[in-house]
């Protein structure tokens, strides 16, 4: 059933080819007395070459080669230089000493609620940059927390 649907649209669109064809020179064959301009020849001439050779679909078309190579004066591109990402902004609250206990502190990202921590803790903050990186905590003490940020390869003391 789906094969004959086919057939018939296949067969409409032939005749409506021959019917626009037979049109096409039903109109030239009305207007004998007219010489050919420039202007005619060269589109007559033009629609033959373009039915002797089919077109390239690989190759791009005039008006977009135009359009690829842009405006004549192209806008210099001014390369700012790219600066290095700044880790997250770190508030020390303060230090936790228990007895018989390791250290911990209270610190605060930036935007963040403050978190306890204690040394080989890891936490995640955003970076001036807007991506997120890992921050280790490496040692805790008196003088303040030593963090790591692997990602932007930066050792702080956060006092």
């Amino acid at each position: 059933m789906k094969l004959s649907k086919l057939f018939s649209s296949y067969a409409f669109m032939l005749l409506l080819g021959c019917v626009l064809s037979c049109s096409i020179h039903a109109e030239e064959a009305k207007k004998p007395d007219e010489k050919p301009t420039a202007k005619t020849a060269d589109t007559s001439t033009t629609a033959k070459e373009t039915l002797s050779k089919p077109a390239d679909p690989t190759q791009p078309s005039p008006r977009l080669k135009q359009v690829l190579r842009g405006p004549e004066k192209a806008a210099e591109v001014v390369q700012r230089p790219v600066e290095p990402a700044k880790p997250p902004e770190i508030t020390l609250k303060g230090l936790i000493r228990a007895a018989g206990k390791p250290a911990a502190a209270m610190i605060e990202l930036k935007d963040r609620q403050a978190q306890i921590v204690r040394e080989g803790a890891q936490i995640s903050g955003i970076a001036s940059d807007g991506s997120v990186v890992e921050i280790l905590i490496k040692k805790i003490s008196s003088n303040g927390v030593e963090v790591e940020i692997p990602k932007l390869k930066q050792t702080l003391i956060v006092r």
